[in-house]
């Protein structure tokens, strides 16, 4: 019985299997070989290619560092530039809002002035060169006020300005000391750092991302905005100097030339007074002399009584001469003669008399006017000295010569209370004490003239 052995193989396909499998080991070795050297190759590549990435990525992050570093040093400047600025308009803003309270009291001098003045009375009540100026100075310190007053609210506006440009370059600082720091680290990071890691989507672009040009013209706008403020600020700040200096040599004029007005105008109404109490001594000593008169010419009206009742009583008493002797003779025309002349010489001093009495009168309302008037220049120079006094008590800008003026007016009544002793005459008729008029002519002098004038 024959033996059977299943899957035997021919000797033929047993040397093609050891010659297929000797090609193909030689086959993969070479292939092996071939993608060792493309493997080596790659490794090379991408080895030298990586390392210099890793060089231009470090190399940029470095300059990327140093730019913001510039930028930084920059606005750090800029900043501190503003800051200063900021210091100087603030003082700026404080000299004109002082400047602007310091105006109160000037405001109030010449309010109180301008009221003071109103107590004036009568013909006094004059809208003199004084009253001008006071008004003009009024409207000096107004317009001052409202210079100063626009100044401040620019200087608020300009530090409004200033102050947010400041905020702009804080901010702008701030981020840029974040981004520096960042790049700082990320320069640092090698492959052996503990805080690295593999992260989803590394290469996404971040909603908000600027190009370069953008990120430099934004820190260029926040520094060319902080120079034009700062460049107006200086400008504001020379312009504010300017008009507190202005208003204040404007103010000060103003001041000197209503202080001149007033002096001016003191020595005038003193001249005036001075004039009008000279007036009243001579109408006093013409009213003594009048009253003299009024006292003779009342004698003299007297004293023709009895001879015209001696030349009457013989005109009458020869009336009773009988029949033939009731004669018109030489010494009846000489009698009749002696009583016309008298009737004339009382009518002609009665009426003398009546004028000096209307004289007398007039130059007693005369000393009454000049009297009141006085009064009322004495209250016009006591009220201008006291807006002068309060001017050199208030504002410290009064010339030196404003305290010698407020000496040349007299007290009232300083001189007036001289006048009863050298024009009293009370002995002759003249002014009494209240004013009224004493009149030494006796009663009897009047009706005797009125009766001599109707005797035929």
């Amino acid at each position: 019985m024959a033996l059977s052995y299943p899957n035997k193989f021919e000797p033929t396909d047993w040397h093609k299997a050891n010659d297929f499998l000797s090609a193909t080991s030689s086959q993969q070795r070479q292939a092996s070989d071939q993608l060792r050297q493309l493997s080596t190759t790659l490794r090379n590549d991408t080895e030298n290619r990586t390392g210099w990435s890793q060089h231009q990525s470090k190399t940029a992050l470095q300059d990327r560092a140093t730019d913001i570093g510039k930028w930084r040093r920059s606005l750090d400047s800029c900043l501190q530039d503003v800051e200063t600025e900021l210091g100087a308009m603030e003082k700026a803003k404080d000299d004109t809002e002082q400047c602007l309270n310091e105006k109160a009291v000037p405001l109030d001098v010449v309010l109180e002035c301008l009221t003071l003045r109103e107590n004036r009375v009568a013909i006094d009540r004059v809208r003199d060169n004084v009253e001008m100026q006071l008004h003009k100075e009024l409207e000096v310190v107004e317009g001052c006020k409202a210079l100063l007053g626009q100044k401040l609210s620019e200087s608020y506006n300009q530090l409004s300005a200033l102050q947010e440009a400041r905020h702009q370059l804080q901010l702008d600082i701030t981020d840029k000391m974040a981004a520096h720091g960042l790049d700082s680290e990320c320069v640092n990071l090698e492959g052996t750092s503990q805080n690295i890691g593999l992260w989803t989507n590394a290469t996404r672009v971040e909603k908000g991302i600027v190009t370069p040009q953008t990120w430099d013209a934004y820190s260029n706008y926040n520094t060319m905005r902080a120079q034009a403020e700062m460049k107006s600020s200086m400008s504001l700040r020379d312009a504010v100097s300017h008009t507190i200096a202005q208003t204040n040599i404007d103010l000060q004029m103003q001041h000197k030339t209503t202080n001149s007005a007033y002096r001016r105008r003191l020595h005038e109404m003193k001249q005036t007074r001075d004039s009008l109490l000279w007036q009243q001594k001579t109408t006093l000593d013409e009213i003594a002399k009048m009253t003299q008169e009024v006292a003779d010419v009342a004698d003299a009206l007297n004293a023709k009584h009895a001879p015209m009742m001696v030349a009457q009583t013989r005109l009458e008493a020869r009336t009773q001469r009988p029949r033939v002797e009731l004669c018109r003779d030489e010494a009846q025309h000489t009698l009749t003669g002696e009583v016309d002349n008298l009737t004339g010489t009382v009518r002609s001093l009665a009426k003398q008399l009546h004028a000096a009495q209307e004289g007398l009168a007039r130059l007693q309302r005369t000393h009454q006017r000049l009297a009141e008037d006085i009064a009322i220049k004495e209250n016009s120079m006591n009220i201008d000295i006291q807006c002068m006094r309060t001017r050199q008590d208030k504002l410290t800008d009064c010339d030196s010569s404003l305290a010698q003026e407020l000496c040349i007016p007299e007290q009232p009544g300083g001189r007036e209370q001289e006048q009863p002793e050298s024009g009293r005459s009370t002995d002759r008729g003249g002014p009494s004490q209240d004013g009224s008029q004493t009149s030494m002519a006796p009663s009897s002098t009047s009706n005797f003239s009125q009766s001599a004038m109707h005797t035929p």
